[in-house]
């Protein structure tokens, strides 16, 4: 492997291994990206697709990459926390609707400011303009990493 691509990738592991659950206790990283899209669809309405309103496993697996057992999981983590209800949807008896409760809203209120502020300090200490340059780098790799990609699948076809 390329020496360059393998330091890209150690530096890349390593912002994963940085622990949003350190600075917001309530959820870890999974249960916050579930718990943030549940409240962005229901309490904001960014999406207004019928199917995220109240999404099933299947579809927060989607959304996550992962597989629907792990989704599970998670989702039975955060049905203990009183953070979600899960319900039957009646349109697809085999399709399980998953919905914030209130609690669960005030805790994603809450760790959004927790979030808020780290990200605002983390904008200060880097800097807005060597953030920029970072976000434009990654979606030109991500654009030439699928082309190449796309490329090698041709290839091998």
């Amino acid at each position: 492997m390329n020496n360059l691509f393998r330091q890209m990738l150690i530096c890349e592991k390593k912002i994963h291994q940085i622990k949003l659950d350190s600075i917001q206790d309530n959820f870890n990283q999974n249960e916050w990206i579930i718990m943030n899209s549940l409240y962005e669809v229901q309490v904001e309405k960014v999406l207004e697709n019928d199917a995220m309103k109240h999404p099933g496993v299947r579809c927060l697996a989607e959304m996550m990459q992962c597989t629907p057992p792990m989704i599970s999981k998670i989702l039975r983590g955060l049905e203990k926390k009183d953070m979600i209800t899960r319900s039957m949807d009646q349109q697809d008896k085999r399709n399980v609707q998953v919905t914030l409760t209130e609690f669960g809203k005030e805790k994603v209120k809450e760790g959004r400011i927790v979030l808020a502020a780290y990200t605002d300090q983390i904008v200060k200490r880097f800097g807005e303009e060597k953030l920029g340059q970072i976000i434009d780098f990654m979606n030109e790799f991500y654009e030439v990493s699928k082309e190449v990609m796309n490329d090698m699948n041709t290839e091998n076809n």
